[in-house]
């Protein structure tokens, strides 16, 4: 069963002289120094807390991939990009300057790429946010590793399902109540303010997208459908697993939730919900209780000075008003040793501002003295500012091959999601469609749980005329975005997708 239910799945601060102590404007003194990296297969860590804590952490996330990935002969190998994972040890720093919520973690992109923030908490403390981590992780995991469309309610009930993962007694258990959707599911299925009724739930309301309330009631009402046609055989009620995966193959193939879930399965809609009413007033409900070897991993720990700490945290800081003086701070720090990382953002920024004399000279500078030898990350930000200054100016494309040739660089060395993107435009528009879509394909295979990554690529594919696998990505975008705007963007290339598909099945 436990098989079968698995192939469902599937920059910068200050270098002052002498003491590292950060202090500015009316931030409190933040201690730059004891932070490290910590390099594995699929995380990068970034840390001030203690060894013992990292790894700690680190096997949580582990054990979520090996079970995932244990019934696949291949691993993730290369393929996909790494997360990034910040994990400060003191609450009010993490609060200070990355966000003043009530949460003790989150997740977000920067250029593309995943990122996990969050602070050394006590355990009890810390289950609801290693919970909403190792739910996005998961969100990873099987947009990766499945290759299927899944409905959106399938796609966070699953996440949500194995998001409580963990160990007791020596066995994985798998399965219980997320405590971040217990207050939803104790409010009793379809009371007010509880869980959706069942049409809901299976056709998402996308005009409720911006509503917080809609969307927790989602997830809850999500997590007890999978939960039940996964494991409600193992608690008085029928097997349906079998009749789950046709229904996924279902969607997958295109047809709507309606149509597939009339097809698959030998109830209605009416008697699945009375059987679900019944499922969610159970006291007690069994959970998956697996087979356990801890993970094994070695990774490599490097010191980070607190001048490079204070340049990767800029990254966190200037994507929150609140902080965005603190940034400024950063930066100024940063610029005044001449860090490259620092001269090539400033550029960017320039160029947003529309101060194209102060890009071109920053560029220049950068370009001139090598500053992005062998720096994959300086050569990508300043190959982005020299298609910006050209965007502005078209008397700068003389700069686009150095730019391309930049790019290009930087992908042989530290392949990211954002170089692949840039190379993408600059392909296309340079009547290179091939590589163009090669890029591109390239971009979705590293960041498959993007709702931006996945419409961008299917845009292109669309495009290129490759009608089946543009809908594919634009069918991602639109069930996976939370941005409303996006999902109706998604939509809107969808639909083009789909009528040139049936122009061309009519035309056979």
């Amino acid at each position: 069963m436990y098989s079968a239910l698995i192939c469902f799945i599937v920059r910068r601060v200050v270098p002052v002289l002498g003491a590292m102590v950060f202090s500015l404007c009316a931030y409190a003194d933040f201690d730059l120094e004891d932070w490290h990296r910590y390099q594995l297969d699929q995380f990068v860590v970034y840390s001030n807390s203690d060894e013992d804590y990292v790894q700690e952490t680190l096997t949580e996330f582990l054990r979520l991939k090996n079970l995932v990935t244990q019934s696949r002969q291949d691993d993730l190998g290369d393929s996909l990009t790494p997360f990034t994972v910040f994990l400060f040890d003191s609450r009010s720093d993490f609060k200070q300057l990355v966000s003043n919520a009530h949460t003790a973690g989150f997740y977000t992109e920067i250029d593309l790429s995943p990122v996990l923030v969050m602070y050394k908490a006590s355990r009890r403390a810390s289950i609801g946010t290693h919970e909403v981590l190792k739910h996005e992780y998961m969100h990873y995991l099987v947009r990766a590793l499945s290759g299927q469309n899944y409905p959106r309610w399938y796609d966070e009930g699953i996440a949500e399902f194995f998001s409580t993962l963990e160990v007791k007694r020596g066995k994985l258990l798998v399965g219980a109540i997320p405590e971040i959707r217990a207050s939803w599911l104790q409010s009793g299925p379809w009371s007010r303010g509880g869980l959706l009724p069942l049409e809901d739930v299976l056709d998402f309301d996308v005009t409720q997208s911006s509503s917080d309330n809609y969307i927790a009631r989602h997830y809850a009402s999500s997590w007890l459908l999978t939960h039940y046609l996964n494991l409600g055989h193992l608690n008085g009620f029928p097997n349906r697993i079998g009749q789950m995966s046709n229904y996924l193959h279902l969607v997958g193939k295109g047809k709507t939730s309606e149509q597939a879930f009339a097809e698959a399965f030998d109830v209605t809609l009416e008697q699945m919900t009375d059987e679900i009413k019944q499922y969610a007033g159970k006291r007690r409900i069994s959970v998956l209780a697996l087979q356990h070897e801890e993970p094994e991993f070695s990774y490599k720990k490097t010191t980070v000075s607190p001048h490079a700490m204070g340049m990767k945290l800029y990254d966190l800081v200037i994507r929150r008003e609140e902080t965005a003086s603190l940034a400024d701070e950063l930066l100024k720090a940063a610029l005044a040793s001449n860090d490259p990382v620092a001269l090539a953002v400033q550029a960017n920024n320039h160029i947003a501002a529309q101060a194209f004399g102060p890009a071109q000279t920053l560029i220049e500078t950068l370009v001139d003295k090598n500053l992005t030898e062998n720096r994959p990350d300086v050569q990508r930000l300043t190959a982005r500012a020299m298609l910006g200054l050209m965007s502005f100016q078209p008397d700068q494309a003389h700069r686009l091959p150095v730019a391309t040739a930049l790019l290009e660089q930087a992908n042989s060395k530290a392949p990211h999601p954002d170089t692949y993107r840039m190379l993408t435009e600059i392909y296309w528009n340079s009547k290179q469609y091939q590589a163009a879509i090669d890029s591109a394909i390239e971009l979705g295979n590293r960041m498959p749980s993007s709702a931006y990554v996945n419409f961008f690529v299917g845009k292109y594919l669309l495009k290129a005329r490759h009608y089946d696998y543009a809908a594919a990505y634009l069918a991602n975008a639109a069930n996976w975005a939370h941005n409303a705007s996006l999902v109706e963007d998604a939509n809107r290339y969808l639909k083009m997708a789909q009528y040139k598909l049936d122009e061309q099945q009519a035309s056979q």
